[in-house]
């Protein structure tokens, strides 16, 4: 039976090897800034339209939990797996896999039509997006001296929690800004249509 040759130790696994100190890397934390905003924003969006997407899709308030909690589930149960993957094919590979999942599965969620295939798209949206946080500590390890990895890990959380601080009021605007120029053509078609008629 043939047997596979162990690949070699990383690098950041070598006892007593340091990542060199350049400037790229603050490029890589503002990437992981980035993406740790946008992870909190993705989530809230469904929290801030929920309403609305219950008087689209005639949802009842218990089956809008199970929408919610289709998306926490899948992240929970992915988290650990998709973390592993990372260790097995590269942190950068599930990080650029985990961006195009998100922005996949957030189009695919206008595209609902009924309460099972949201809480489907929900459900493969959570497990796509999980493993971020993983991977994203293994490229802090691999790009940042240990000296610098406190303090990095302090800007990656803060930015966590600034993008949970902030997405609520970005959601809503976004969503309120949305609607408002999907009315503007019905509008503009109704005040033709009005002014046709002779009415103001």
């Amino acid at each position: 039976m043939a047997t596979h040759p162990t690949p070699p130790e990383p690098r950041a696994a070598v006892a007593g090897w340091e990542p060199p100190a350049s400037r790229t890397r603050l490029g890589v934390l503002l990437l992981l800034c980035s993406m740790a905003f946008i992870l909190y924003l993705d989530r809230v969006c469904v929290s801030q339209a929920l309403r609305s997407i219950q008087l689209e899709l005639d949802l009842s308030d218990t089956e809008s939990s199970y929408v919610l909690m289709a998306f926490t589930l899948a992240y929970g149960l992915f988290e650990v797996p998709t973390g592993h993957w990372g260790d097995r094919y590269g942190s950068r590979r599930i990080l650029t896999r985990i961006v195009v999942w998100w922005s996949i599965f957030t189009a695919l969620t206008a595209a609902c039509f009924g309460f099972t295939s949201l809480v489907i798209v929900r459900f493969l949206f959570g497990a796509g997006e999980a493993g971020a946080y993983p991977n994203a500590a293994r490229v802090i390890a691999r790009w940042f001296p240990t000296a610098e990895r406190g303090r990095v890990q302090g800007i990656f959380q803060a930015a966590s929690l600034v993008g949970g601080a902030l997405a609520p009021a970005v959601a809503g605007l976004l969503i309120t800004t949305e609607a408002m120029i999907a009315d503007r053509p019905e509008k503009t078609a109704a005040s033709t249509s009005g002014g046709d008629d002779g009415e103001f």
